[in-house]
């Protein structure tokens, strides 16, 4: 994490990759893409490869962030370049900031040290864009719908940060403090889906996570996702995906 001093400001080129900028405390302006931004605490800003931005904060509200530089590669460790529809908007707010900040912060404790970025900093990176995406896309609700919205949305993100428990549906109404009818109704509501359908969902996305940038063996991930063996990991990635777990980690 970066905590400027009362000075501080930042001019950049264009820049060679991607920076994800998330503001813990503290308020400053920035400019870039022909557009200004005042950014406070909670602000997330993905910076663009190729474009050059300038930040200047307030002086008498310093700001302490999250600087995360990265790039998107392919499976031969080449950068590419996503759509824009795919990417981060280049600034929005962001909802449940302990929770991303700890996800922050556990990105760039894995990436001390020099060399290339270890599995584990590529893991809690892409379950830190993925959780932003979220947020960045869903609706916005208000009143009620706002309340009911976010307990959904908050248990959701414990799911993901936990997801070897095995997340019975009695547990996760027991979360939201309802039954598990009404427990049911939110998460089609707000999620889409049934609260099982998404523990799935979530335990799919972690696997393909874990194949792509771990070493990990098929047997320690199905351990880890809280399967009950590499069999019953096997059979719900290939009715997921079309694939099974050692093909898409070749593929």
């Amino acid at each position: 994490m970066t905590i400027a001093s009362p000075q501080w400001s930042w001019t950049s080129g264009p820049l060679r990759d991607y920076d994800l900028v998330i503001l813990k405390s503290g308020r400053a302006t920035y400019t870039g893409d022909e557009k200004e931004w005042q950014v406070s605490a909670g602000s997330c800003m993905l910076l663009r490869r190729g474009e050059s931005y300038r930040g200047i904060q307030r002086q008498d509200d310093p700001v302490s962030m999250y600087f995360i530089h990265f790039d998107f590669l392919d499976r031969k460790k080449r950068p590419v370049e996503l759509p824009e529809e795919k990417l981060l908007p280049r600034h929005f707010k962001a909802e449940h900031t302990e929770f991303v900040g700890g996800l922050a912060g556990r990105v760039l404790e894995a990436s001390r040290g020099p060399g290339e970025p270890s599995a584990e900093a590529t893991f809690w990176l892409r379950a830190l864009l993925v959780e932003l995406y979220r947020q960045a896309r869903r609706p916005r609700w208000q009143g009620l719908e706002r309340e009911q919205a976010l307990r959904v949305e908050t248990l959701c993100s414990e799911i993901r940060e936990r997801i070897g428990e095995p997340w019975r549906l009695v547990e996760i109404a027991a979360r939201l403090g309802c039954g598990p009818e009404h427990a049911g109704r939110l998460f089609r509501k707000y999620k889409g889906m049934a609260p099982v359908e998404f523990v799935v969902q979530a335990r799919m996305e972690a696997a393909k996570a874990l194949l792509s940038s771990s070493s990990l063996s098929i047997g320690q991930i199905a351990e880890t996702l809280g399967f009950c063996d590499v069999y019953a990991l096997s059979r719900q990635f290939k009715k997921k995906t079309g694939q099974s777990p050692r093909a898409f980690r070749h593929g």
